[in-house]
């Protein structure tokens, strides 16, 4: 089991809470998403994610303190399948019976997805009220994993 980052740097020291929680995980799974790290009242905290990533000796203490998600939107492998050709309908519908299949929760969460605009346009006005969301990605549903693309739609501000 690794957890690693688009660049490959590995950090599973930094983030035992997860690294214990993806035991649980089906062997050779690789999940595409965002690390998220909660604040003391629970609220999603860029802060508590950089101090988690920095972590060192304290990494424990810092995990109990302030916990870290694992915010999933894709599916690369599973059940020893490499997924990155098949279409983005297919991989979602992987990825939700891997929730459903296994019944991940938190740390695990799955990332909300729709195809009607309304709704997107109104998670992009929503949630980018948040300082720690920047923005809502768009994927083509026919489209292959190609790492880094997607659009990002940005609310103003």
């Amino acid at each position: 089991m690794l957890l690693q980052t688009r660049r490959r740097a590995l950090f599973q020291d930094r983030f035992p809470d997860l690294a214990a929680a993806a035991r649980s995980l089906p062997a050779g799974l690789v999940l595409d998403g965002e690390l998220v790290a909660l604040d003391h009242c629970g609220q999603l905290s860029f802060t508590a994610l950089q101090r988690r990533a920095t972590a060192g000796r304290n990494a424990r203490a810092l995990a109990a303190e302030m916990p870290a998600h694992s915010l999933a939107f894709d599916v690369l492998r599973s059940d020893g399948q490499e997924l990155l050709d098949e279409p983005f309908t297919h991989r979602r519908k992987v990825l939700e019976a891997l929730f459903a299949d296994h019944r991940l929760a938190p740390p695990w969460t799955l990332c909300p997805s729709t195809t009607d605009p309304a709704i997107a346009d109104g998670w992009l006005h929503e949630w980018t009220d948040v300082p720690e969301v920047e923005v809502v990605v768009a994927k083509s549903l026919t489209g292959r994993y190609r790492p880094g693309v997607g659009v990002h739609l940005k609310a103003h501000r």
